[in-house]
C-alpha cells in the first residue's frame, strides 16, 4: 500500500535557529517545506529538492502580505501546515514608546498571522485538515520587561483558545509552544553560551530554569512532528509550556 504523502508544510520565520532540526526532520520524511524569512534560506536546506524558500520581510510588506501569500498558495497547492516561528522585539527595549513601535511589534509578532491564516483556513476548511503551529515565549510572564514585545505576544495565546476551539470539528488544530532560554546555532543564547565563563552560564540558568540547562532545537523536534502531522488527532486549542522549567 502506497504511503499517503504528508500535506506540505509552511514555516514563517524558517531561518530561526529553533526551526533547523524540524526542518531538517521534515525534510528526511521527503515533506516539502516552504520557508518563508527576512534573510536569504540556510544555504543546507536548498540542496533538498523538497525545500523552497521565498525571502520577504514580513513588516515592511505588510499591506501586501494577502498578495504575497496568495501567490504562494497559488503554487503550493498542498499546504496543510503552517508554523510560526517568527517576531521578535525589534530592538525595542523601551518601557515608553510610540504608538508606531506597538503596531510593529504587533503586526511582526503576530498581526501576519491572521492575515495569512484567514488565507489559507478557507482551504483548510474545504478540505478539513489544517494544523496551524506558533512558538511563543514567556517573555508573556513576566512582570517586567518591554510591554510592547510581550503584549504583541500574549495575543497568540488567546487567538489559540478561541481559534482552536472554533475549528477544531473540522480537523483543524491550533496549537502554541512557549519556548524560554533556547540555545541554538547563531542566536543570541548561542552566543552568551559560547562567549561566557561556566559561572556565568550556571547562573543565569539556576535563576530562570528549574531543570538549569539550555534548550536545543533538538528537543522540540518530536512535539512539532507529532502537532504539525495527522498523527495529532486530539490536541488543540493548547498553549504548551516547553520551557524546561521556567521560573516564573
Amino acid at each position: 500500500m502506497k504511503r499517503k504523502k504528508q500535506k506540505d508544510i509552511l514555516i514563517i520565520g524558517s531561518n530561526s535557529a529553533i526551526m533547523s532540526e524540524s526542518i531538517n526532520n521534515f525534510l528526511k520524511k521527503d515533506i516539502n517545506v516552504i520557508g518563508v524569512s527576512r534573510n536569504s534560506a540556510n544555504k543546507k536546506f536548498l540542496k533538498n529538492i523538497n525545500y523552497i524558500h521565498y525571502k520577504m520581510d514580513l513588516l515592511k510588506n505588510f499591506k501586501n502580505i494577502g498578495k504575497l501569500f496568495k501567490k504562494i498558495k497559488k503554487k503550493h497547492k498542498n499546504i496543510g501546515v503552517i508554523i510560526y516561528a517568527q517576531g521578535g522585539t525589534l530592538g525595542e527595549k523601551k518601557i515608553f514608546t510610540d504608538i508606531q513601535n506597538w503596531e510593529n511589534l504587533w503586526k511582526i509578532n503576530f498581526g501576519c498571522s491572521i492575515i495569512i491564516n484567514n488565507l489559507f483556513l478557507k482551504d483548510f476548511i474545504k478540505k478539513k485538515y489544517g494544523r496551524i503551529l506558533y512558538f511563543n515565549s514567556v517573555a508573556t510572564y513576566l512582570k517586567s520587561g518591554s510591554a510592547t514585545y510581550s503584549s504583541s505576544k500574549i495575543c497568540i495565546n488567546d487567538y489559540v483558545k478561541k481559534m482552536g476551539n472554533n475549528f477544531s470539528h473540522l480537523n483543524i488544530f491550533i496549537n502554541s509552544i512557549t519556548t524560554s532560554i533556547v540555545s541554538a546555532k547563531g542566536n543570541n543564547w548561542s552566543k552568551f553560551e559560547l562567549k561566557s565563563s561556566k559561572k556565568a552560564i550556571s547562573n543565569i540558568l539556576q535563576k530562570n530554569i528549574s531543570s538549569q540547562k539550555f534548550g536545543r532545537s533538538n528537543y522540540f523536534t518530536e512535539i512539532v512532528d507529532l502537532l504539525c502531522s495527522s498523527r495529532n488527532k486530539f490536541i488543540t486549542a493548547s498553549n504548551l509550556d516547553l520551557d524546561g522549567g521556567f521560573l516564573k
